[in-house]
């Protein structure tokens, strides 16, 4: 028996429908819940904040990605924060990596956690109240 033409494209229609239309796609979480879930791991990385002049402070979808920056002056040297977010980072149980270089040439870390990735840049800064021998922290960081 030949199958006429308008009954085949109003079969494949009705299929195609069901199967693309019919059930809601699982996309999986969402901003609000993957960016609380980043801040939260953030957060757990112990820096002393409260010693340090904040600048910025945010967690948001910038065009097509999530991101997560933060920026502090820090009141010790380069190296001496390096050291510290290095030993912070770790202890709360980031993979560390150190396939970057920092500006001048200079060695840096980048650090990885349930597929977040965070990129410290550390350069030396004035300090707040003036005077030298601090370092601004830049932290950016976005899913893997």
């Amino acid at each position: 028996m030949p199958i006429q033409r308008r009954r085949m494209l109003a079969g494949v229609l009705a299929a195609t429908l069901v199967l693309g239309c019919g059930f809601p796609a699982d996309d999986g979480p969402g901003d609000a819940e993957i960016l609380a879930a980043g801040t939260a791991e953030l957060d757990a990385v112990k820096l002393p904040e409260h010693e340090w002049a904040q600048h910025a402070r945010s967690a948001k979808r910038d065009k097509t990605r999530l991101v997560w920056l933060r920026w502090y002056t820090v009141p010790l040297t380069r190296a001496e924060t390096v050291d510290l977010v290095d030993r912070l980072f770790t202890a709360a149980g980031w993979a560390r990596s150190d396939d970057c270089m920092g500006p001048g040439g200079e060695k840096c870390f980048t650090y990885d956690k349930n597929g977040f990735h965070v990129f410290p840049s550390i350069t030396d800064s004035g300090c707040v109240g003036g005077g030298t021998g601090c370092a601004n922290l830049h932290m950016s960081m976005r899913r893997a």
